[in-house]
């Protein structure tokens, strides 16, 4: 994520609404949603397993959230907004391998989220702005241990968004 006022976001609103599987809120019923969709059935079960027992495992908590192996470069406000039921519930998401970089190469510029287990921060003085930051940003790291952690490997923003071939003779 690059030059955002927030990162990532969870919040608890299911520990907290009054609407949560109530029949008088139909949008909330989650209960009924999953069972129409067969949300137990082996397909979904065995792609994720945690949803296939989501009703037996508190399903009001925002629990089974993955956040990891992701950079934010430059989130000028907060990498990450938890409320703070979920702050209480940190020990049971998975959270790792996350970095928050300030481009201006200055710590004091750099989002503090020293009390989030699996964020960490690191400086990068990268000479571009707008969308060369991100060009520029993945050009100064290595594919092997990038940003420090072992296994990451560069985005391939090259082969992203949309390209000519036989359909797409030209671009927009």
């Amino acid at each position: 994520m690059i030059d955002c006022p927030i990162g990532i976001h969870l919040d608890s609103r299911g520990m907290t609404w009054s609407q949560w599987n109530n029949p008088e809120h139909p949008s909330w019923m989650l209960e009924e949603k999953a069972l129409a969709l067969d949300y137990q059935s082996p397909i979904w079960a065995q792609r994720y397993p945690s949803l296939a027992k989501i009703m037996a495992d508190s399903p009001k908590e925002p629990l089974h959230n993955r956040f990891a192996r992701n950079v934010f470069v430059d989130c000028d406000r907060r990498v990450c907004q938890f409320d703070s039921n979920v702050m209480k519930l940190l020990g049971k998401l998975d959270v790792a391998d996350n970095v928050a970089v300030s481009s201006t190469g200055s710590s004091a510029s750099t989002v503090k989220i020293a009390d989030i287990t699996g964020f960490s921060n690191q400086d990068a003085k990268i000479d571009a702005s707008g969308d060369d930051k991100v060009d520029a940003y993945l050009k100064q790291q290595n594919a092997s241990g990038w940003m420090g952690i072992d296994g990451w490997e560069p985005i391939p923003v090259d082969k992203i968004g949309l390209r000519k071939d036989v359909y797409r003779k030209t671009l927009p």
